[in-house]
């Protein structure tokens, strides 16, 4: 935990843009290790959207068929009455949010969840993506926009939600965060990083692959996990996925919590005049007494104001 956060200070400066993945910090503690003995290295990213490795791509698919045996009109229904139910309804309904960590913001992914199933179940992909669907409920006047849009291409072209959800990842959460997440962390620790299955080659013959062959709703991956089977005992990988967490909510209320009040308190927050000062430290205020668990969302706001005050940003400078 030491070396962990004594690298959040160098963030700013190591991804030299906000940049608010918190697997960053692991990302960037296992480059270093990883440099004291070679020079070149291999990544595995890409396979999960090439290959549908991802569990909310099963978990998507079962959502949609569900959907297309109710009448649209019952699904709006039902939608809206969950809406209406309280907050302890939807930490208890927390395991039916997709993608979502039973801890971190459920009551309002949730509710996010719900209102965009109203329209369509293609409308959810940026609302499960975002930590804030709507940047506009924590951003100054000045600063609000619109939650982002469905691509509509990705409907008109492609039949089913997995290879829908495949696309959008690969335009948007690859490129735009997990790529961005490995360089950026393997450059400061002169490390140079390689990525073979996005080879131009492996990408194409991907989309060639029938669905069936890549994920059977409950597993991903499947015909990598054919070929490593000739290779390495199934032991090794087949394993529950796991992510690259770590205990960010706990060392926010507790060992950064200081490095935190100095840059989202409100007279730092108006000094840069991006955020709305009032809604940033009632979310602080509700993280650190614990009556919500708002981690991963105020980690985006903390790395924004860390590089803001990086580079002493202000909104006088743009």
């Amino acid at each position: 935990p030491e070396d962990a956060m004594a690298i959040i200070p160098d963030l700013p400066g190591i991804y030299d843009e906000p940049f608010a993945d918190s697997s960053q910090i692991p990302t960037c503690l296992l480059s270093r290790i990883v440099r004291r003995n070679v020079t070149v290295a291999l990544s595995g990213d890409g396979g999960d959207e090439l290959f549908a490795g991802y569990r909310r791509y099963g978990q998507m698919r079962k959502l949609a068929q569900i959907l297309d045996t109710l009448p649209s009109s019952l699904t709006r229904s039902l939608c809206r009455a969950a809406l209406l139910m309280p907050k302890t309804w939807w930490q208890r309904a927390s395991g039916w949010i997709p993608t979502v960590q039973q801890s971190s913001g459920v009551v309002e992914r949730g509710r996010n969840l719900a209102s965009r199933l109203i329209e369509n179940v293609d409308e959810v992909y940026p609302y499960l993506h975002c930590h804030w669907p709507d940047p506009g409920l924590v951003m100054a006047s000045d600063f609000r926009s619109s939650p982002l849009n469905q691509e509509t291409e990705a409907r008109r072209l492609l039949n089913s939600p997995i290879s829908r959800w495949q696309y959008l990842d690969m335009l948007h959460y690859l490129p735009d965060d997990i790529l961005v997440k490995v360089d950026r962390a393997s450059m400061a620790a002169s490390l140079e990083l390689r990525v073979p299955l996005l080879d131009h080659r492996v990408v194409e013959l991907s989309w060639q692959i029938p669905e069936t062959m890549k994920t059977n709703g409950t597993d991903g991956k499947i015909i990598l996990r054919r070929i490593l089977a000739d290779y390495m005992p199934p032991q090794l990988f087949e394993r529950p996925k796991m992510g690259f967490g770590i205990p960010l909510s706990d060392w926010m209320r507790g060992p950064l919590s200081t490095w935190i009040e100095d840059l989202i308190n409100p007279s730092m927050v108006k000094k840069h005049g991006i955020l709305n000062s009032e809604i940033v430290w009632k979310v602080w205020q509700e993280h650190r007494s614990g009556r919500q668990d708002w981690g991963y969302w105020l980690w985006d706001l903390v790395s924004l104001q860390a590089w803001l005050e990086e580079n002493s940003v202000s909104t006088g400078q743009f």
